[in-house]
């Protein structure tokens, strides 16, 4: 069996199939999660219930408490896999 040939074909299914992805299917069911339950979200006015996330200047922050809670025991491996790939940043509070 050609190895090569195998390998070609693991990275053309891998490109058109999303599930493939973990981290990336994990941050889209967050976003989705917090687009559904905006009652989470810290914009204006300081929600009711838990902070999931707060929008700034344009720009969403995840909580990691939220992160952690929804992503458990995978959180610390998904977290440096968007970090390598630039998908997010970490926030580093000045002052």
């Amino acid at each position: 069996m050609d190895l090569n040939a195998l390998e070609a074909l693991f990275y053309n299914i891998s490109n058109e199939n999303k599930a493939v992805d973990r981290p990336l299917l994990e941050l889209e069911q967050l976003l989705e999660v917090n687009d559904s339950n905006r009652n989470r979200l810290y914009v204006e006015y300081e929600p009711t219930q838990t902070i999931s996330a707060l929008y700034h200047n344009g720009e969403l922050y995840l909580t990691p408490a939220y992160i952690n809670e929804s992503l458990g025991v995978n959180a610390k491996q998904i977290r440096s896999a968007w970090l390598k790939r630039n998908v997010t940043v970490t926030f580093i509070k000045y002052g």
